[in-house]
């Protein structure tokens, strides 16, 4: 009985995540094309992009090195001009890190977002993934901190 609660629980909070999040990238994606007049084929820059995500310049040339973040476009001297797409796919990026998911995870899911989606968005089944991770970490450093407690005890 308690497992069917948890699960229950579990998939509860992963649907609102995946809204919370729909809508965080919305929220976004609308303040962006509100502030840079992004309507009508306009573009941003990376220095505009990486304050409003807060994800460094150079991360977000390695997130599209690997593939996380598609190819941007560029202009005829090389500088990238992010559209209103691949803001989405810069918020999808933003929102795995936050989450501390590592690179492969991150590419696995972009893998599996499909292209027919509107708006990219993470995959429950690898949040129920790294989500078990993480709980398996927190036990581990609820462990060595019990440990600490009982060694700094000793000291005193």
């Amino acid at each position: 009985k308690q497992h069917f609660q948890r699960n229950a629980v579990a998939q509860y909070l992963c649907q609102k995540t995946r809204w919370f999040i729909a809508a965080a990238n919305q929220f976004r994606l609308f303040r962006l094309q509100n502030t840079f007049g992004m309507k009508g084929g306009k573009f941003v820059t990376i220095k505009e992009v990486s304050e409003m995500y807060g994800l460094s310049q150079e991360t977000l040339r390695y997130y599209e090195r690997i593939g996380i973040i598609p190819a941007v476009t560029r202009t005829s001297s090389g500088i990238r001009n992010y559209e209103a797409s691949d803001l989405q796919w810069v918020a999808l990026a933003a929102d795995m890190k936050r989450m501390s998911l590592p690179i492969k995870v991150m590419l696995k899911c972009v893998q599996a977002c499909s292209e027919s989606e509107e708006i990219p968005k993470l995959q429950p089944e690898i949040l129920e993934d790294h989500r078990r991770h993480l709980l398996e970490k927190r036990e581990e450093i609820d462990e060595n901190l019990k440990q600490l407690e009982k060694k700094l005890e000793g000291c005193l």
